[in-house]
């Protein structure tokens, strides 16, 4: 049971970092910078991409860190009296969707700044 619960907290570390840095993109447009928030060669092309990017990713963070926790949650309790093995896999298995997930995020991102500010019109300094 301890491995299960652990297995259980490690896979809420994804969506749970999803919608905190999600609430925090939404807060924290500022400048751009190359530390943090989403950077990508797209949303660093302005200062109007840069705070939408942030924006609309925060977003869908928030989102979709909303509905991965609680669907976390309740795979594993399907699994409660699962042995160490079945719950290593489920929690592999979990986190493996939950990291896709996290990438289609960073897809959908970049095709609206596409939609929205159109092709990429060269490098910024």
């Amino acid at each position: 049971m301890g491995f299960w619960c652990f297995m259980l907290v490690m896979s809420l570390l994804i969506p749970g970092a999803m919608i905190g840095m999600g609430r925090r993109f939404q807060t924290m447009p500022g400048e751009r910078n190359g530390t943090s928030g989403y950077r990508s060669a797209r949303s660093m092309e302005s200062p109007e991409a840069w705070r939408f990017a942030q924006g609309y990713c925060g977003r869908l963070w928030i989102c979709c860190g909303g509905i991965l926790l609680p669907l976390s949650i309740v795979l594993f309790l399907f699994e409660i009296r699962a042995g160490t093995r079945s719950a290593a896999i489920l929690g592999i298995a979990v986190c493996l969707g939950q990291l896709l997930v996290l990438a289609g995020t960073a897809i959908t991102t970049e095709r609206a700044l596409k939609r929205h500010f159109g092709e990429k019109k060269g490098k910024t300094s």
